[in-house]
């Protein structure tokens, strides 16, 4: 799972660049969208595979270290990675050791059905094999840093600071 995942995070492109996509292989073949329904999945499976790493290797004397979640969305960023734990969450609905809050949050993301002509759900191979009560940490570690970044106000760059200040005349004293 680390070399695939080594193998994806080599590659040049930003995958937090890389929009998801929500609808099913059926409706990207129809649409002409077969390219970026593949690269979605790809990356949503390397995602998963993310979570389950940052999660065995950052949970430690019964905590989730933040860092865990820091590193997944800094590779993923905050959409992909809240989709795929969604994904998660509405896959183990049954699974009390997830969180009434966390299940609520799921529901709110849109995911469409991805069935093949089997009847199975393409969506299982992005659900998150970690340990229920740690994803459920993670996911409300998740939410946590994703709200206390909503909050903050957002810092000006030093560029845009230079921009708006105005200039100090330097005449010379007397």
């Amino acid at each position: 799972i680390e070399d695939k995942a080594d193998e994806l995070t080599s590659e040049s492109k930003s995958f937090a660049d890389v929009k998801i996509y929500p609808y099913s292989g059926e409706r990207a073949e129809r649409d002409g969208d077969l390219d970026w329904y593949r690269q979605s999945t790809k990356l949503n499976v390397a995602c998963k595979e993310a979570i389950e790493n940052a999660i065995s290797r950052h949970y430690r004397n019964n905590t989730l270290d933040s860092v865990a979640v820091q590193n997944v969305v800094a590779q993923f960023g905050w959409p992909r990675t809240a989709f795929v734990l969604a994904n998660t969450v509405r896959n183990k609905d049954w699974d009390a050791r997830i969180s009434h809050d966390n299940k609520d949050w799921a529901k709110r993301i849109p995911i469409y059905p991805d069935v093949n002509t089997f009847g199975e759900d393409k969506r299982l191979r992005y659900v998150v094999d970690s340990h229920a009560g740690l994803t459920d940490l993670f996911i409300t570690a998740l939410r946590r840093e994703y709200q206390q970044q909503k909050d903050q106000p957002e810092k000006p760059s030093v560029r845009q600071k230079l921009k708006t200040k105005q200039p100090q005349k330097n005449a010379p004293k007397i």
